[in-house]
């Protein structure tokens, strides 16, 4: 009988099996003497990468006694794998210590590890079967790793180079942004305010990704879904002021913007903010409303027309929306 501890090593890590106890048929050529063997398995993997195939191969190294004294010499191996055999033959021996490299005479085949997830090493010393088999527990199957198997290849992702992705408009499930904004002529100021009263603010443009928002009447339709909402709401002069999301459909607040003062003797401007996250079951209908603590005539409440450059930019723009579709 044969005793044998098997050490199953990747790189730095270990993988360790129990105990085996490999019964070695009694061998008159050898005067009935008992060729005791110890080894260690040491699994280097290399593996190189291509489109079709995988390459892999797997350092064995092993310490080799006979009647108790490392043995000087060479030794014929036959190792099997599931499906896969090779021959080592006259593998030098010295001192005990020999290495071969399996996968180096017939190739190991990444299929062989990735069809099945219960393989055995089996080995033979001068035509002798050891007993039991081996289990190949981890390192081996790591051939796998190098291999996208969902992908067809570690080169390809779903069938797509990595530059295909580096085009967002290639990226499904992408979010989709659109901008609603109030746009007037380059002349013309955002509108008068009234004092301590909410007023709906006007929205009449839409950019961007318009493909899941209607625009209509100042008011935004949104389809079911997950969203974030974010508005700037300007104000001149009117001193405190602040804007909200207002759910129009149901009649209710979603969300207050940010306080904040545009002081009126000095004829200051500055912007509500709103930010929020809304999901819908259902399409529901909204719009910004906005109220100021003091009256504003003239238009001028709701901002001041830009008219400068050379030449004058085509457009001023008040109250801007932004909507993100999520989900």
């Amino acid at each position: 009988m044969v005793v044998c501890r098997v050490k199953f090593t990747r790189r730095k890590k270990h993988f360790n099996f129990a105990s085996k106890v490999l019964k070695l048929p009694f061998d008159t050529t050898m005067r009935k003497s008992f060729l005791t063997l110890m080894f260690l398995l040491l699994a280097g993997l290399h593996a190189t990468l291509h489109a079709q195939s995988v390459p892999t191969k797997i350092t064995y190294q092993g310490i080799l006694y006979e009647s108790g004294t490392p043995f000087t010499g060479t030794k014929n191996f036959v190792f099997t794998i599931g499906t896969w055999s090779e021959t080592q033959n006259n593998v030098a021996i010295t001192n005990g210590r020999y290495s071969v490299v399996l996968g180096s005479i017939t190739p190991l085949t990444v299929d062989l590890f990735k069809n099945s997830s219960s393989l055995v090493l089996q080995i033979q010393a001068n035509g002798t079967n050891l007993t039991p088999n081996i289990d190949l527990i981890s390192a081996p199957y790591a051939m796998v790793s190098g291999y996208a198997t969902d992908a067809g290849n570690a080169q390809t992702f779903g069938g797509n180079s990595p530059a295909h992705y580096l085009d967002y408009q290639n990226l499904t499930n992408r979010p989709k942004v659109a901008f609603l904004k109030d746009v007037k002529l380059n002349t013309a100021d955002g509108g008068a305010s009234v004092a301590n009263t909410w007023i709906q603010r006007e929205l009449n443009t839409t950019e961007g990704d318009g493909s899941f928002v209607t625009l209509s009447a100042h008011r935004f339709t949104l389809p079911a879904g997950t969203y974030t909402i974010e508005a700037s709401v300007p104000a001149h002069a009117v001193n405190r002021h602040v804007a909200k999301l207002y759910n129009f459909s149901d009649n209710a607040d979603v969300a207050g913007g940010l306080g904040t003062l545009a002081f009126s003797p000095s004829g200051a401007q500055a912007d509500s903010k709103i930010n929020a996250v809304v999901t819908l079951n259902t399409s529901k209908t909204f719009e910004i409303r906005h109220i100021c603590a003091a009256t504003n005539v003239n238009g001028l409440g709701y901002n001041i027309a830009t008219t400068l450059g050379t030449p004058n930019i085509p457009n001023s723009v008040y109250t801007v929306v932004k909507i993100t579709k999520l989900q």
